[in-house]
This record gives structure tokens, sequence and C-alpha cells, in this order.
């Protein structure tokens, strides 16, 4: 019996053991994932070759060294994944409503890296193994790939309880795959077939006159495998798993405490701009701030331009729901407060909906006791405000009764009539609110000094709640998915030329857009183009490391007529034939 016994206990040990040491790893700073990876890929070596010294030999001892070796190897495989090293070329969110083979395909996108390295290492372990006698690291590698696959694939087609606790806040774009439903149809079948190959496994081991190499290399092998269907029921079952590592999980630290400012608005209202003019006219004491932006595109400007004003930048690409959103929001300040040490964490928001979700991720107890205050701002673009209210007047009417403090933009571009209609309207709807009236989301010391912040839980009767999340989910998936293009623009472009494409844009040729931004790359300097409200802005622009050239283009044709705005983009160009672009920076920076 005892020979059946420690093989089970080792097994046991070291699963539960390695398990721990990679979610401890995991949830470290980002700073260490380096030294991780180090020490995980000399593990790795050291995994390979204690496979190769021992597939001659057929003693017990032979199996224990295949059997750790194997371990080794695999948890290099679940590191170099959690600490995004060996993922997959896309690092964004699955789009909300995404299903069918489109969610699988962009699934495999983000995890393409990883699969192959898992096909990669399984080859090199049977190059290793097959030819002699000791293949107990194959099929321990073959039951871990095996029941690894088929969790994943039962997370992906839903599960009541996914463990997405375990995932890293960094690796956000994974929980977007991450459904929850009572039962899948794979999840019988992933089962079934795994406890009959589990019977299988145990009746050879238990065989008469088995001897002691298989008797033990089998009995670890087994138990690996029951530890998998264990973890598969424990999918469905709601238990605690999370005690099992609560010591690796530890990790994550408590981080170091921050004050928040929420900056809202509709689109084009000019809030970047206004964070610019926050980032400069009040840094915080050490100048640490980092700004967390909701964009609309992977490819989102609005993050460059922060960049390039030397602002620290985040930039998350939300397409989950609201009750995934303001969890992982939560998760996310707090791995900034652990990573990055702010003083101050500035966040833009893309709508009402994704409001809604930071100021519920303030609430979570995940981030409690590192807020010392928050302020809210809601942007108003005096110019199209009352076309802005009318079209959405309840998402309007919630950012702005959830906010202490309202900027009235672009006050030159409007008449005392009109502005006093905006003012009038804003006294009706939040009273209570201080107005600030601004060109260029220009405020002065004086002012910023008025606007004080708030206890994190400081409550009032105005506060957004969870169900205006889910009264604007509608209105968010239209504007964020159905309504927004983006394209990378390599080349050298004519600003001249580019001017044209924008003014015929704001004519309304390509559909009835409500914003075009983007940075291009002229002949020996950069540009930020922006086409809001039917206005065409253009300004030199100073790109940041590895600057990628791009356009981000929303509202109604942004889809349809992408493929007419492309080809209008491309006609952009820059030939040999064009002149010198020193007038080209001329008209640009006089823009």
């Amino acid at each position: 019996m005892f020979e059946y016994l420690l093989p089970v206990l080792f097994a046991l040990f070291l699963w539960w053991f390695s398990t721990g040491v990679v979610i401890y790893l995991d949830n470290l700073p980002m700073r260490t994932f380096r030294w991780s990876m180090i020490a995980g890929t000399i593990g790795l070596v050291i995994g390979l070759y204690l496979i190769a010294v021992s597939s001659a030999d057929k003693s017990a001892a032979g199996a224990y060294l295949a059997f750790t070796g194997t371990l080794l190897v695999w948890a290099w495989v679940e590191l170099s994944y959690y600490t995004n090293y060996v993922t997959g070329p896309r690092q964004t969110p699955c789009p909300e409503g995404t299903s069918g083979w489109r969610r699988f395909k962009l699934a495999l996108q983000s995890n393409l890296y990883h699969e192959l390295a898992i096909l990669l290492l399984g080859a090199i372990i049977f190059a290793l193994t097959w030819w002699d006698g000791n293949r107990v690291g194959l099929w321990t590698f073959l039951v871990l790939a095996w029941m690894h696959e088929s969790a994943r694939l039962n997370v992906f087609l839903g599960v009541r309880n996914p463990n997405e606790e375990f995932v890293p806040a960094h690796m956000h774009f994974v929980r977007s795959f991450i459904r929850r439903r009572p039962m899948n149809l794979l999840f019988p079948i992933s089962v079934s077939v795994s406890t009959v190959a589990l019977v299988l496994i145990i009746q050879q081991a238990i065989a008469p006159g088995v001897d002691a190499h298989t008797a033990v290399g089998l009995t670890l092998v087994a138990t690996l495998m029951a530890l998998a269907i264990l973890e598969h029921w424990f999918l469905v079952i709601p238990l605690p798993t999370a005690m099992l590592w609560s010591w690796g999980l530890q990790a994550r630290g408590n981080g170091s405490c921050f004050d928040v400012d929420v900056v809202m608005g509709t689109l084009g209202s000019g809030k970047t701009t206004f964070i610019r003019r926050l980032l400069g006219s009040e840094s915080s004491a050490d100048g640490h701030d980092v700004v967390l932006i909701s964009d609309f595109s992977d490819r989102g400007v609005d993050a460059a331009v922060l960049k390039a004003e030397g602002a620290e930048v985040i930039n998350f690409v939300d397409a989950g729901g609201y009750s995934s959103l303001h969890k992982e929001l939560a998760e996310q300040l707090r791995e900034i407060s652990r990573d990055n040490t702010p003083q101050r964490i500035i966040i833009e928001p893309s709508g009402p909906r994704d409001a809604v979700a930071v100021i519920e991720a303030m609430r979570s107890p995940a981030v409690q006791g590192l807020i010392k205050g928050v302020r809210r701002f809601t942007i108003v673009d005096a110019e199209t405000f009352q076309v802005d209210y009318s079209r959405n007047p309840d998402a309007m009417r919630s950012e702005l009764l959830n906010s202490p403090y309202i900027v009235v933009n672009k006050i030159d571009r409007v008449g005392e009539e009109v502005l006093n209609t905006v003012a009038s309207t804003l006294q009706e709807l939040n009273p209570s609110a201080i107005c600030f009236y601004t060109r260029y989301g220009d405020i002065d010391s004086e002012q910023l000094r008025r606007m004080t912040y708030q206890r994190p839980m400081q409550e009032d009767e105005n506060s957004m709640e969870a169900d205006d999340a889910a009264r604007f989910d509608a209105e968010h998936k239209a504007t964020r998915e159905g309504e927004t293009w983006s394209s990378v623009l390599e080349g050298e472009f004519d600003v001249k030329l580019l001017r044209e494409f924008l003014d015929e844009a704001a004519a309304g040729n390509f559909g009835d857009l409500e914003r075009v931004k983007g940075i291009v790359r002229l002949h020996s300097s950069w540009v930020r183009f922006d086409l809001s409200g039917g206005r065409v802005g253009m300004t030199a622009f100073t790109p940041y490391d590895d600057e990628q050239p791009r356009v981000v283009v929303i509202g109604e044709g942004a889809v349809t007529q992408s493929h007419k705005i492309e080809q209008a983009l491309r006609s952009c160009l820059r030939t040999s034939n064009n002149p010198s672009d020193a007038p080209q920076r001329a008209v640009a920076l006089s823009s």
C-alpha cells in the first residue's frame, strides 16, 4: 500500500505547491516579471534535463524524476502565460455581443503563442522519451495539456464558477472571454472521458505483477488526472477554492493610497484637453500621476496625445458588460496603486456606462482604504450641448447629476444667448454643482483650489447606480462597436490633402461622423488631426517612443463607409512629386 500512497502524496504536494508558486509570482508587481521569467526559464531547462536523463531509467526514482521535470516544464507554461510574456497577438478584450466562431477566433488570437508553446514543448518531450523506456514525463505532460485545454474550453463556453479571481488584473483581456452559466454541453463529456481514462490508468497501476516503475509512474499520472477532474468539478460547484492558494494571492499586496479624478463628458467635448490642463496646472506632490483611459479603439489616439505630454498613461479598452467591467476596474486600480504608486489617478471614461462602472469600482472592497479622495468632473461642449442633450437626455442628465464640478468648454464658439441657455439648463439639472466656463479646457490654479476632493464613499441622492449602466448598455454597444472604425496609417502624408479629406468628412461625404481623430507622419514631422462638431483642427505632434500613426473614426457610417474612408486617406499620401513639407508644417501649426 505504501508504494501507492507515497506517489499520491508526492503528486498532491507538488501540484499544490507549484500552482501556488506560479500564482504568487503572477501577482507580484509587473516590474518583477522579468526576474520571474528568468527563474522560470531556468526551471524549464532543469525540467527538460530531468526528463532527458531519466528517459532510460525504468526505476521508481526515474518515474519521480520524470514527473518532477514535467511539472517544472508546465510551471513555465503557466508562468509565461499569466505574466503576459507568451499569450497571443491580440491583447484586447472580446467585443461585447460577439459570439460563435468569431468569439472563438478572437480567443484563439489572444492565446495563440501559448497554445503553440504547449505543442512545441510536447513535441520536445515526445522526442526525449518516446524511444526509451520511461515515458512518465510524456504521459504527465499529455494529462496536463488535455485537462488544461478542457478546462479552458469549458470556461470559454460558460461555467458557474470560473475562478476568475486567479486571473491577474494585467490579464484583463482574458477575463472578457470568461462566460458564466450553470452548465455547457462540453462539461459532462470532458468529465466522463477523463474519468474513464482515470479508471483505465488505475487498473494498469494496480494490475498483478506490475513493476515498481510502472506502479509509481502510473500512480503519479492517475493522481494528477484525479486532481484535474476535481478542478473541473470546482468550475460548477461554488466552493471557495481560492483558500487553497490564499498564500499565493497575498502577493497582490495592498498598494499605496491615491486620489482619483474622474473626467466625464460627451464625445468631442474636450475631456482629453482638460486632462492635459489638469496635469499641467496641478501636478501632484511628487509629480506622479497616472491617467487611465477607456478609449474607443485598441488604436486609440488620446493615450498617445497624453503620453506626448509626458503623462504616464494606462489604456484599457473595455468590451465586456457592466457586471464584469466594474470588477475589472477595481482590480486594475488596485494593481496600479501597487505597481505604479501614484499620488493621483485620472480616469477618463468613454461614456455614461463606463462612468457608472468607475464609480462602482471605487466602492469595491478591493480598493477600500486605498482611495483618499475623489473629484468628479463633467465637461460640456457649449457649442453642441443642446444637440447632445436632445439626442441622449438620460445619459447626459446622469453624468451632470453625478458631478459636483461642471466645466463648460468652448464658450468662445457661442454667443451670449446660447451660453445663457446652457447655463440655465445646467442650473436646473444640478443646482448644487459648481460651473466653470472655459476656452480650450483652461482652468487656472485659483479655480482648481475650489475643486476639493470628497471622501470616496461619500454619497448623495444623485449618485449613479448600477441600473443606470443597464440602461446605457445598448447605447454604449452601438457607439463602441457598430460605429467605430480604426486603422494604422503607414507612409508620409500631405497635410493639405489631409485637410481636404477632413473638410469632406465634415461636409458629410462619408456619413454622419461624430469624430475623426488621428496622428500621421509628414515628411520630417508629425501632425495630430481632429474633426469634432463639424470643426477641423490640426496641430504639430511630438510622437512617443515607437509611436504608430493611426486614425479612429466614430459615428454613423464609420463602418459602412470604411472602405471609402480608407481609399480617401490613401489618396492623402505624399508622393515624390509633392513639394517640400516645410509649408506643410506651417499650415499644420497655423490650423
